[in-house]
Formats: structure tokens, sequence, C-alpha cells
């Protein structure tokens, strides 16, 4: 009895160390946050991330009738709206930011190569295995930046 205890504690002790912990990435953000509600104990900001696929407009098609009257004929294509939330919270302290040194960041994209580089899938693929931080670009120095870890939102509307 006392043997099958010592090896299931072993098994708990070695199965703590093999599971591997979630890798951080960090998104340069250079907006200010689309919502933000600030106060003694709560701060909630979101940041938002629009992958809006612009309708695109064929030209005009023209064809004359058979009364002779020109008809103007526009095809719009449908287009969708892929917008990815980050919800900043932190209520009494509980998520402070970090201040991270630039050297120590390693998974980092852009918000501009996000928007014109990126697909939607793939980009909600790769946040899936990462913690995900936002720095806001405009508030840091040259060697720290302050990151805030957020949840991840999706939304894809018409």
């Amino acid at each position: 009895m006392k043997n099958t205890i010592n090896l299931i504690c072993l098994l708990i002790f070695i199965n703590s160390f093999s599971q591997e912990q979630k890798k951080n990435i960090y998104i340069f953000i250079n907006q200010k946050p689309t919502l933000q509600i600030k106060n003694d104990t709560l701060n909630i900001q979101q940041f938002e991330i629009n992958f809006d696929v612009k309708s695109s407009i064929n030209p005009i098609h023209l064809t004359i009738d058979k009364s002779g009257n020109l008809i103007k004929n526009l095809t719009i294509k449908s287009s969708s709206n892929e917008i990815v939330k980050f919800k900043y919270e932190n209520i009494k302290s509980n998520n402070i930011p970090l201040l991270i040194n630039k050297k120590n960041i390693f998974n980092f994209l852009i918000y501009d190569e996000i928007v014109s580089q990126i697909k939607f899938k793939n980009f909600m693929n790769i946040l899936n295995t990462f913690n995900v931080y936002i720095i806001n670009a405009e508030y840091n120095s040259e060697e720290y930046f302050m990151a805030k870890k957020v949840n991840i939102e999706k939304y894809i509307g018409l």
C-alpha cells in the first residue's frame, strides 16, 4: 500500500513538470482603447482589431435595352466584418500591467502587419496557443514596454 501511494505521488510530481506552460505573445497596438472604464479599484480597457474585408465594387456594366435606353448594372460583392476584441480587466489590482524589457520580447505582432497581411482564422488559431498581452505603442519608453494581459473575444458580422 505504501509503495502504491509513493508511486502515485511520483506520477503527480512528474506530471506537474511535464506540462508546458503557454508562452506569451505581445501585440503592439498604436491605437487608443475603444472602451475605457477607470476608477480607484477598476480599470477596464478594450482594444479591437478589425479584419474588415472591404466590399469591392465591380465596374458598372453598361447595356442598351430593346427600346434604346441605357441600362447601368452595378454588382456589389458581399463582405464580412471580423473583429477581435482584447479586453483588459484589472479589478482590485488582480491584473497589474507588466514592465517588460525590449530584449525579453520574442513573440510579437504589430497591428499594421496583422490587419494587412494575416488572415482572421490563422490569427485566432495562433492566439489560442499563447497568453496574449497588449502593448500600446504610445505609452512606452525606449527600453521598456508596459504589457497588459488580455482576454480575447471574436466577433463575426456582416
